[in-house]
């Protein structure tokens, strides 16, 4: 074999060992996004049944087994107890009826926990194994840190109904939510650049960036919809695309000064969800 033969079956040896490397980190980040979708559906449901206080102590580690029998069960009832959504809203409630709502936060929180295992446990293999290419291991160690930060960003929105409201502050409740959808959007990001790319040409020069524009649209849209179910806004009016019979409904800059009306008002975040731009598609304020 001739130095030109050799070099070239080492080549198309390392392209081969290439595109199998990318094709076992791609696998990898399709279950993680796969997890991540699940995750979002039952923070989803968490949020529908009310269930997000339900668990008033952050246990990182000890949390990951529920409560045993009765007396354990009791204890955790009574400490649901002490904040201001039972003793305001479900102060009726029995420890059956307390088991529903617990379980979907439990639930919620071990996915979560579970997701980190599900990354942080390959990424050191592949690491360890060369089979991570170098350009993508520092931002697949930054997605993992981001993932940490909203584990601490998840506790720090459920602190907010413990003590004076009876939910959490629409404030974290939206952080939560955009943080998770960059983290969903960039593990998608990574994993769709580890395929083969079409060769074809962008159909304008701005084409790329009328996608970014639509993707931060989509985010900041995403961003309103959970102030619209923090403040329960999506209520607020029952008629669409008119609210109480006009485009921009009146009396939206009832408090002072002007500005905490962008945030703190029903009726503001109600239409200002309801005139983003139709491309975003509707507001999620379903999950009221």
């Amino acid at each position: 074999m001739s130095a030109t033969d050799a070099s070239t079956f080492d080549f198309t040896q390392a392209s081969e060992r290439r595109e199998r490397n990318r094709k076992a980190v791609r696998i990898w980040l399709g279950l993680v996004v796969f997890i991540l979708f699940c995750l979002v559906l039952v923070g989803g449901a968490t949020r529908l049944t009310g269930s997000g206080l339900s668990i008033t102590e952050w246990k990182p580690i000890h949390g990951v087994i529920p409560p045993i029998g009765a007396a354990e069960w009791q204890e955790e009832f009574d400490l649901y107890k002490r904040i201001p959504q039972y003793e305001q809203l479900n102060s009726d409630m029995t420890v059956e009826g307390f088991k529903s709502i617990f379980w979907w936060e439990w639930s919620h929180r071990l996915l979560a926990r579970s997701i980190g295992m599900v990354f942080a446990l390959p990424l050191i293999f592949f690491w360890a194994t060369g089979r991570i290419e170098r350009r993508l291991r520092w931002p697949l160690v930054g997605l993992l840190a981001l993932g940490g930060f909203q584990g601490f960003i998840g506790w720090w929105m459920v602190s907010s109904g413990l003590e004076k409201l009876t939910s959490v502050s629409q404030y974290r409740l939206a952080t939560h939510l955009t943080i998770a959808c960059l983290i969903f959007s960039a593990s998608v990001w990574i994993m769709r650049g580890l395929a083969k790319q079409p060769t074809d040409a962008p159909p304008t020069a701005w084409s790329k960036y009328a996608a970014g524009a639509i993707a931060c649209m989509a985010i900041f849209q995403i961003y309103l919809g959970a102030l619209v179910a923090g403040l329960h806004a999506g209520l607020t009016y029952n008629t669409w695309p008119l609210m109480d019979g006009s485009l921009v409904p009146g009396d939206l800059f009832v408090q002072n000064p002007w500005w905490i009306n962008l945030f703190e008002t029903r009726r503001r975040c109600s239409s200002s969800t309801a005139a983003a731009p139709m491309s975003c598609g509707p507001a999620p304020s379903c999950i009221c």
